[in-house]
Parts: structure tokens; sequence; C-alpha cells
């Protein structure tokens, strides 16, 4: 597999850096797999694992009761916020499926390790007294490896991450409204 400074000739003779096309210096990204994904997954989460202190206080890896995601966005949002998060949820539903399977796969501390991490960094940056999707956002951006924030692979699989996050209730409140299955 060619490295990321090695050039190719593409077959209509535009030069080709490891799988991203440069033609007329427009930059055109190669579509992604799964496994690309995954292992940006995997980085992602190893950042915020290096960065987890030693807290293991917080046990649990699914909430006591399921909420609706989109009642506790309107907990959470104003309205025209709310529709602006209901979009980017809907956006990050695929990458959420293959981060939930990544999560899966890690051992119970390590969930815990997580969850805490999350609702730690969640009060930090709701201790700052800014608006919730300002939270959102910060969340985001403070789980992505300082040299990938400007990669939008990056910040779509962090946002999703945060979304997951979300909607098992770790992180902003939770509803009190009774759901099907209570």
């Amino acid at each position: 597999m060619a490295d990321s400074n090695q050039r190719i000739l593409g077959g209509t003779g535009h030069t080709q850096i490891a799988g991203n096309q440069y033609n007329s210096n427009h930059y055109y990204a190669a579509p992604t797999s799964d496994a690309i994904e995954l292992g940006v997954i995997g980085e992602v989460f190893s950042f915020v694992t290096q960065n987890i202190d030693a807290c293991k206080q917080y046990k649990k890896s699914k909430p006591d009761t399921w909420v609706q995601t989109q009642d506790k966005m309107r907990i959470n949002f104003s309205a025209k916020d709310c529709e602006a998060i209901e979009q980017l949820y809907y956006n990050a539903l695929p990458k959420m499926k293959l981060i939930e399977s990544y999560f899966q796969k890690l051992d119970e501390d390590q969930h815990d390790d997580l969850h805490n991490y999350f609702y730690e960094l969640y009060l930090i940056h709701r201790s700052r007294d800014i608006n919730p999707m300002m939270i959102f956002s910060d969340l985001i951006t403070s789980i992505i490896p300082p040299n990938r924030q400007r990669d939008p692979q990056y910040r779509n699989i962090a946002m999703a991450m945060v979304m997951m996050f979300f909607e098992d209730c770790t992180i902003f409140e939770k509803t009190v409204t009774p759901t099907l299955w209570d």
C-alpha cells in the first residue's frame, strides 16, 4: 500500500496521493470503507482513553430507564437548536452504529471509564455557563486528537460518539417522562 507521501499516477493522468486525487487544484477525498472508519473510531477512542483519569465511580454502561432521544433533545436544547441537533442526530446514525459496535467490544471497565470521562467532560463544559449547543460543540472538539481537528471524518465520528453518549443519558439532562418501556 502506498504511504501518504508516495505519488501515484492515476489512470486519467492526474496525480493521486494515497487514494486522494488532486485535480486542477481541487481536493477529492476517496470513498472510505467501514474498516477505515473503524480505524478512525479506534484512534478517537484511544485518544479519549489516554486522557481518562483513574475514575471508576460511575458504574453503568446503560441508563436505568430508556428515554426517547427526541424528548431529551427538547429538554436540553432551545426549539431552534433542537432542529439542528435532530438533523445532526439523523446524520450521525450510520456512524453511531459503527461506534456502538466498537464500544461493545470493549470490556466493562473501559465502558465505565468512557462513561465517566464523558460525564466529567460534560460537567466541565456545563460549569462554564454556556448554552447547550456550545457545550455539544465543545464536547466534539475536545475528543478529537489535536492534529485531526480539521478532518471532517474525525469530526463526524466524534459527533456521533458524543451523540451516542447523549442518547444513552451519560451526558446532558435526562427526561422524566415515562416511556413505553417503563
